[in-house]
């Protein structure tokens, strides 16, 4: 199940240790792995953000290219705008490039 798995989105993380044991095991597991994003809740501070980026740089991964955000939303606005510019990135990357 895991052989094929290649981006990975938590919003409302917390960083319990149930939830950092979930990204351990994903990225020890996970062999195709390019991306995983995990979006903070409103309520955490910027240390709690370092705290949980140091934590995360510590797990082993299975894949060479996993990279980890750890992102910090402060506003429904916020999520919306970071949602809509990664959909328009995604849109733009799956387009062929054009012939001259």
């Amino acid at each position: 199940m895991l052989k094929q798995l290649r981006s990975v989105e938590i919003k409302s993380f917390e960083g319990s240790e149930f939830e950092l044991a979930l990204v351990r095991f994903l990225l020890q597991n996970a062999d195709v792995l390019e991306k995983m994003n995990l979006l903070l809740s409103e309520n955490y501070h910027t240390f709690t953000c370092l705290s949980i980026k140091e934590k995360i740089r510590g797990f082993a991964t299975a894949s060479q290219y996993a990279a980890v955000s750890v992102l910090k939303i402060y506003s429904v606005r916020d999520l919306l705008a970071w949602q809509w510019g990664k959909a328009k990135y995604e849109r733009n990357s799956r387009r062929e490039p054009t012939q001259q």
